[in-house]
């Protein structure tokens, strides 16, 4: 098998990421920016638009950021939880199933791998993973029973 964990220093040199996940939602944090600023003009809604701008700033400045997953042609890096000079390298031909579960509490990625290992990462934005998804691992979906 050519999936492996590793450090991250080992990562291929030369290699091209085409998809990026955060676990900070910069684009929904910026709308929320731009939403409370246009709600700060309006007369009966100040005290909204002003909350919405407080919690985006603090939001985008103070909450870490980290990368989740990283998408290149042939493989998707899985990076560490709380290591992220750690990470898994899964080859998308070495995938047996991938399953998004959606938990009241927290989402999160299951990857299924030809020598039965199991790798679960939590994520959001299952639109967005499910189609990166689609266009690499192809017919490897896992249908759901949640």
């Amino acid at each position: 098998m050519k999936s492996k964990a590793l450090k991250t220093d080992n990562l291929p040199e030369n290699r091209e990421v085409t998809y990026r996940i955060n676990a900070k939602p910069f684009i929904t944090l910026g709308l929320l920016l731009a939403a409370g600023t246009a709600l700060a003009f309006y007369p009966g809604y100040v005290y909204v638009g002003v909350t919405m701008v407080a919690i985006s700033i603090f939001a985008l400045a103070f909450l870490p950021s980290r990368v989740l997953l990283e998408f290149s042609d042939e493989y998707v890096v899985v990076y560490h939880r709380v290591n992220q000079q750690e990470c898994e390298l899964i080859y998308y031909d070495e995938i047996v199933s991938y399953q998004y579960v959606r938990k009241a509490h927290n989402d999160y990625l299951i990857f299924e791998l030809e020598n039965g290992e199991t790798i679960r990462v939590s994520c959001f934005g299952k639109a967005r993973i499910e189609t990166i998804l689609s266009q690499y691992a192809k017919d490897k979906k896992k249908k759901s029973n949640v």
